[in-house]
């Protein structure tokens, strides 16, 4: 995995080419059509590989949707709900217990 000291800015012409043609594999009906714009970013996964979902006490308020390791996109709706949730009445409608931040902290 790249660091943050390689990390390419724009998305080079062989990395596009390589996502195109995966592409294709999988829906073939886009094969002919032409990149309009590209994106390129950093991806970070947490230590664990699973997101953090928590509104934290330090700082005060901070509320935390972090650590989706390239699975953001697809899992943001639901999210950004349950952050909402957690903001808004401190509680979610599913339970994001795993999601929690302490998860991290080493027993006491």
């Amino acid at each position: 995995d790249p660091s943050v000291e390689t990390f390419e800015r724009r998305t080079t012409e062989p990395t596009l080419r390589r996502i195109a043609r995966r592409m294709v594999e999988l829906t073939p009906g886009l094969r002919g059509l032409r990149a309009k714009r590209a994106w390129s970013g950093i991806i970070g996964p947490s230590a664990d590989g699973q997101p953090i979902i928590d509104v934290i006490e330090e700082p005060s308020g901070l509320a935390l949707a972090t650590g989706f390791g390239g699975n953001g996109f697809g899992t943001g709706p639901a999210s950004g709900e349950a952050i909402a949730e957690l903001i808004l009445t401190a509680a979610t409608s599913v339970d994001t217990t795993a999601m929690r931040l302490e998860r991290f902290r080493a027993p006491s």
